[in-house]
């Protein structure tokens, strides 16, 4: 992410109040981007849009994030067991959570997301990384994993369509991210979470885990 002229002085001045521990920042990205890079932005950061409310989160992407270091060595640093370059910063805040920290959201602490997945392969197997580390799939973390019921191979490929369908118009619910017809390619990345999803339960179902 490339941080605004502000953004330093922005997020220093969470800190001056000790009861802060964790912050994280606005997500903007250029319009004009190439079709699939823009859909992976929406898909991804839609909930920390620039043009999103401020207020406490259940996560954060770590893409535009800060936390004091006390908070950190007591909740633990990033989990590098991860085999794949997605769950990670999930794994942190809900760590962070579960500890009693709150996380705090300014979307005026906004950095320019960047990235270089420009064509549909590229953001589905994105998408598909993001669905099989997903902590979505431990029954450990409580109200934020799915329902006991779709946490088997089966019942989540029956739903995956309908659940794709829900997060894909509760994107297009926001005015600011309809600016280009980007609904295609979002619903594409959630049915493609899906799938990585059901395949992580197939390798690794949650019983094993227990």
């Amino acid at each position: 992410g490339i941080p605004g002229p502000d953004w330093l002085a922005r997020i220093a001045a969470w800190f001056a109040n000790r009861d802060v521990a964790a912050v994280g920042g606005g997500i903007a990205w250029p319009w004009d981007d190439p079709y699939w890079t823009v859909c992976d932005n929406v898909s991804n950061f839609y909930t920390v849009a620039v043009s999103t409310p401020p207020g406490e989160r259940a996560m954060l992407p770590t893409l535009n994030f800060a936390v004091r270091r006390s908070a950190l060595y007591r909740s633990g640093l990033f989990d590098e067991s991860f085999g794949k370059a997605a769950g990670e910063d999930t794994d942190l805040c809900l760590r962070l959570r579960r500890a009693g920290y709150v996380l705090h959201f300014d979307p005026d602490v906004a950095v320019e997301h960047r990235h270089l997945r420009a064509t549909l392969r590229s953001i589905l197997a994105k998408a598909w990384n993001i669905g099989y580390c997903s902590q979505k799939l431990d029954p450990k973390w409580g109200d934020y994993a799915l329902p006991s019921a779709l946490l088997h191979p089966a019942p989540l490929a029956l739903a995956a369509p309908f659940m794709a369908a829900a997060v894909t118009l509760r994107i297009a619910r926001n005015p600011a991210l309809r600016r280009r017809f980007v609904w295609p390619g979002v619903y594409l990345t959630k049915l493609t979470w899906c799938v990585g999803a059901v395949y992580r339960l197939v390798r690794d179902p949650p019983a094993r885990r227990r």
